[in-house]
């Protein structure tokens, strides 16, 4: 029997580009390989595990026919009323007749969401679920998104998780976002340019968070588009910080809002420069979650970037707390209002990621035919 194929575990904080890195996969995988997207956040909100496999089961059409143009069969509501992952199984296999010979990549976008169905339904079915799909069905292939660690995960999931292959997707490099910057789309350099002190203070201000790079960019094509210029220079940037600090008022909120209670007591502390020392599990846990950096530092000093409306951005280097490295950087929120993301594409700084992606996906292909020709050497081999 061939082994078990890992599970492809994409790992990253909210925000980072999880989600457009797996809508950007039907462009990059081979034609023979369907990608399928589910959002697990919508189908978790069935209220029981039929609602949850009939939904999974219609996200895994709509996706198929977005990103292959490949008509799956409809399923049926009634059809999971009685056993739903049995019947999801059984409408897998007809999907498969379907796609003929075409194998499928699951992807279940922010898949930790399953925690509220096993809570609201005392059952680990879909977990069961997922555990089958991978030892009986070598045309499927599963990929999880989400944001917590395997360490942070509930107990629970370390069977499925036992052969994960981790995959991070975290904070841009400084080259890759001054590649994202200048050059987020073909031709974007003909309609707008950055001077080299006005893209370095884009770098320097946001430390490179995706979402961040985006969002202050964003602002400054909108300041360009009303002023009907193209060239962006450090005194524009400087003008946007406040909007960019308004308008990212949810992703602060939902970085604030995660935290334990434990966390944001020292979040807290470093924002008020008061920060002496902490709890190293903590600062662990937040330098997991990169709410902290580690930089090789010993100094204490505090710097404070910006203050709007109760919204407060500091940089602060604090003594050593895990070994002879020091922690960097963090963003509190105090009031931040909650505003609509804004459309800046950073799927370009991710393709290492994907690359990953496309070449774990045809060693498993390579491994099955290896398998496919060995099974029927072996059947020759008896016939003789």
């Amino acid at each position: 029997m061939a082994p078990q194929a890992p599970v492809l575990l994409l790992v990253g904080q909210r925000r980072t580009g999880k989600t457009s890195l797996i809508a950007y996969l039907p462009q990059r995988l081979l034609a023979d390989v369907v990608p399928v997207r589910v959002n697990v956040q919508r189908a978790a909100a069935a209220a029981t595990n039929a609602g949850l496999a009939y939904s999974l089961a219609q996200e895994i059409v709509d996706s198929a026919r977005s990103g292959r143009n490949l008509i799956l069969p409809a399923p049926a509501l009634a059809d999971f009323r009685l056993d739903p992952f049995v019947a999801l199984s059984d409408w897998l296999g007809l999907a498969e007749r379907t796609a003929k010979g075409r194998d499928f990549l699951l992807c279940l976008d922010e898949f930790q969401r399953l925690d509220e169905v096993v809570a609201a339904t005392r059952s680990r079915a879909a977990l069961n679920f997922l555990r089958d799909l991978l030892e009986h069905r070598p045309r499927w292939r599963l990929l999880l998104a989400g944001s917590l660690s395997a360490e942070e995960m509930a107990p629970y999931w370390s069977d499925t998780l036992i052969n994960a292959r981790r995959l991070q997707i975290s904070y841009l490099k400084p080259e890759e976002a001054r590649e994202l910057i200048e050059h987020p789309v073909p031709g974007f350099e003909q309609q707008m340019r950055y001077d080299g002190a006005a893209r370095e203070a884009i770098v320097e201000l946001t430390l490179r968070p995706p979402h961040l790079v985006q969002l202050v960019c964003a602002e400054l094509v909108d300041l360009l588009n009303r002023e009907h210029r193209h060239l962006v220079r450090a005194k524009n940037v400087e003008t946007i910080i406040p909007l960019a600090l308004e308008h990212g008022g949810e992703y602060f909120d939902e970085l604030w809002g995660t935290a334990a209670p434990a966390q944001r007591d020292v979040l807290r502390q470093i924002a008020a420069g008061t920060f002496r020392g902490g709890d190293t599990a903590v600062l662990a846990a937040l330098c997991r979650r990169e709410l902290l950096e580690v930089v090789v530092d010993g100094d204490v000093r505090r710097v404070i970037d910006g203050r709007t409306e109760g919204l407060q951005a500091a940089r602060v280097v604090v003594g050593a707390q895990l070994g002879d490295e020091a922690l960097e950087r963090v963003g509190v929120p105090e009031h931040p209002r909650l505003r609509g993301a804004v459309s800046y594409t950073h799927l370009r700084a991710h393709e290492t990621v994907l690359d990953l992606v496309c070449r774990l996906l045809l060693e498993k292909k390579k491994k099955r035919k290896t398998n496919d020709m060995t099974k029927e050497r072996h059947v020759d081999d008896k016939a003789d």
